[in-house]
């Protein structure tokens, strides 16, 4: 005679698949909730980098600026000394107002780039200031919009239930 065994399975180890959805549904989220929270790390990371960036170009374009004033005074001298010689009209002075003028006209060059350096580098702390209120502002203005959305939601699902009730009455 064969003898026939039972197989005793808990039914607590049976999943159906109402449950095997949630459990995925759930490793879904949290993995929405993972890549969200990386993502956010990531931005704070970024908005960091941007704004140290920042610091750098505001301390350049001062000490730009700062390189440029003494410019402009060497400049304002060497122009009145050429006068100065001109003035004085001596032939004699001829080989030194050239070297004055060749020392104004140096003193242009570097003033001119030292402007261009410092304007491309106020346009690129624009567009730090941008990317920053960006990551900022219009984040707080999506949130409040959504927060608005959700409340009209809200509002709705409301008045339904309201119409539900006295329809069922």
């Amino acid at each position: 005679m064969a003898a026939s065994s039972t197989l005793l399975i808990p039914l607590s180890s049976f999943c159906f698949p109402s449950e095997e959805i949630a459990r995925e549904e759930k490793r879904k989220e949290e993995t929405k909730f993972r890549k969200k929270h990386i993502r956010s790390v990531d931005v704070i990371a970024i908005r960091q980098q941007l704004l140290a960036q920042y610091d750098v170009l505001q301390t350049r374009i001062k000490e730009l600026k700062e390189a440029s004033e003494n410019e402009v005074w060497m400049l304002a001298r060497m122009c009145q000394l050429e006068n100065k010689i001109f003035a004085v009209g001596e032939p004699s002075y001829s080989a030194r107002r050239t070297r004055v003028k060749r020392v104004r006209e140096g003193l242009k060059s570097s003033l001119r780039s030292r402007i261009e350096l410092i304007e491309s580098y106020a346009k690129i702390s624009s567009m730090i200031e941008i990317e920053v209120e960006m990551d900022t502002d219009v984040l707080a203005a999506e949130a409040a919009s959504n927060a608005e959305s959700i409340a009209q939601q809200i509002e709705q699902i409301m008045e339904l239930e309201n119409l539900e009730e006295a329809c069922s009455q």
